[in-house]
Order: structure tokens, then sequence, then C-alpha cells
């Protein structure tokens, strides 16, 4: 990331578990308002590494809540705080029970509870935001198209279903409620709710990959994978009453 904004003077690098030189940054820039979205959410790489994902989802949390005591704080949270396993008509509310299967949840929700503690806070759940990835290569569009246009096989699961958002409107919803200095819990995803397979089809179908490398499956046909989540629609009322924004239809963009 650095290698974007090495020219920038106004850009500061460090990681935030490391207290002493994120206070260095804190104390040159004596910030009025936080937006913590950093953290790590690779699901193989936290359920390998449990540690380390304590260590920068949590602690780097800590930290930067600490540092923040005089700041309004807004953190961008997870859908994957929830399993999925409910049967919800409408989809989790901010009051649901939070039970995530993964190291990733998990540490997310943790830090939730770190983030609470703090006096001028709002927390963001998001679904799962799809648009262009910096490397060309992560997130859901930019990983599935990869190997579809290489023709390469892609296995999806048509049962792990989120509330999609697109980056351009995860950025317009963030700005919206940070200008509101929002206190508390929102959830905040698209109208439409799709499954991992839904994305793959709708690129199959709009960019003209060939169909037969698109393979469907179950969440519960994976064997050796992280713990999957299942439908974890968010119901984002809330969000969008509080806001005046409604995301659009992501695979409709």
């Amino acid at each position: 990331m650095s290698r974007f904004f090495k020219n920038d003077k106004k850009v500061f690098f460090c990681n935030m578990e490391n207290f002493s030189v994120m206070g260095k940054i804190f104390d040159k820039v004596e910030p009025k308002a936080v937006v913590h979205a950093g953290g790590v959410c690779d699901l193989d790489r936290c359920e390998n590494s449990p540690d380390f994902a304590y260590e920068v989802n949590v602690l780097g949390t800590r930290n930067i809540v600490g540092l923040s005591k005089n700041s309004y704080f807004l953190y961008i949270s997870t859908d994957l705080v929830f399993s999925g396993n409910d049967l919800l008509d409408c989809g989790y509310r901010e009051l649901s029970r939070c039970d995530p299967v993964s190291v990733v949840g998990k540490t997310f929700r943790n830090a939730e509870n770190e983030v609470l503690k703090h006096a001028m806070s709002g927390i963001i759940r998001l679904g799962l935001p799809i648009g262009p990835s910096i490397s060309d290569e992560k997130g859901a569009i930019d990983f599935i198209a990869k190997r579809l246009k290489t023709e390469r096989k892609m296995t999806l699961f048509h049962d792990e279903i989120r509330s999609l958002i697109t980056t351009d409107d995860l950025a317009k919803a963030v700005i919206h409620f940070f200008d509101k200095k929002g206190q508390g819990v929102f959830h905040c995803g698209g109208p439409q709710e799709y499954s991992l397979y839904d994305i793959g089809a709708h690129l199959v179908e709009t960019r003209g990959y060939k169909k037969k490398f698109l393979i469907r499956s179950s969440r519960f046909d994976e064997k050796n994978g992280p713990p999957r989540i299942g439908r974890t629609t968010l119901d984002s009322t809330k969000f969008y009453e509080f806001t005046g924004f409604t995301p659009s239809d992501a695979l409709q963009k």
C-alpha cells in the first residue's frame, strides 16, 4: 500500500499494533475524528495464525481506541460477526446475537467490544464490499474474474449469502454516516442479497466468460477450508433512515 502514497507527506505508515509509533502519529496530527477501517480479514491466514489475527484486529483496535479518546471514533466492522445459520426473514438486525464461526469474525467482534468502550463511537457492520481492488487480484470480483478469464475452474457456494455493497456506495455511505457523527452499531449492506455463486454467474453473463468453468457448490461440501458463514443478510433499515442514503443493487450497476 505504501507505494501508492509514498510521496504524500500527509500519509504516515506503521503497524497499528505498534502503540509507540501510533502514539507519535496521533501527537503530530491531533485528529478530531478517526475512521478505523484497518484489520486482517483473510479467512485462511487468520485460521492458520489466530494470534496474529488477534494482535492486529483486537490489540490494534484497542491501541487506536485509546489514542482516540478525545476524538469521534468510527469503526468499520463486518457481517462475519454472524454465523448466518439463523433463519431470519429480514436479515440480521443490530441487536441480533453475534455468533461468529471464524477467527476473522471472532476477532472483529472482540474489536467491536473495544470500540464500544469509547464514549463517542460508531460501528458500521458491512455486507460484502465488491469492486475493483488495487492489486486487481483481491476481492470477490477481481478474484473470481481472474480465474474465469483464464479459463480455470471456479467453485463458488450458492448458500453463502450476503448483502453486497459496491465500493463506490460504501465510500458514500461512510461519508454520510461520518458527517452525522453516528453513534452505536449500524448495519450497512445493499438492498439485495446475493451468493458468491450469483456473483460468478453475473460475471459469466456480463463479461462473456465460459459458464462451464463456473462450478456451483455448497459450503457444506468444503471439508478442509476455513469455517464458512451461511446467510448473513443485513437489515440496514436503521442505517438508511439515519443517513438518508440507500446503496444501489450491487450487481445491477
